[in-house]
């Protein structure tokens, strides 16, 4: 058994739940990400990820909302591009990276050709 505190409408609240409702609350988005859990009533109130129990959780929501993230940027850059909006300055950097690795990688290509192939 764990003792939940979160707050809800600018009340703390408290309720005493098991692993598995505490896991099923926080994966369907009854319980917020932030809550605080103790073993017992008087505490320490830490966070989901100070106990083992849920570090694979805290770990499973993170990635998460990184991949969600991540795909709603990626998402945004192709829709920009389809309509004809120019490259922003961050694209632009990567593009201007790129293109100087290929450089460097033309100048060694051409370097190691002519050191094999001295006469």
């Amino acid at each position: 058994v764990w003792y939940v505190r979160y707050t809800e409408a600018g009340q703390r609240k408290q309720l005493r739940l098991r692993s598995a409702e505490i896991r099923q609350g926080v994966r369907s988005g009854r319980l917020a990400r932030d809550i605080r859990v103790a073993r017992a009533e008087a505490g320490p109130w830490l966070h989901l990820s100070g106990f083992n129990e849920f570090v694979d959780l805290v770990a499973h929501l993170s990635r998460n909302k990184q991949e969600t993230k991540m795909e709603s940027d990626i998402e945004r850059t192709v829709a920009a591009l389809r309509a004809g909006a120019p490259l922003r300055r961050r694209e632009r950097s990567w593009a201007w990276v790129v293109w100087l690795a290929g450089c460097v990688g033309l100048v060694a290509a051409a370097a190691a050709y002519g050191w094999f192939h001295r006469g």
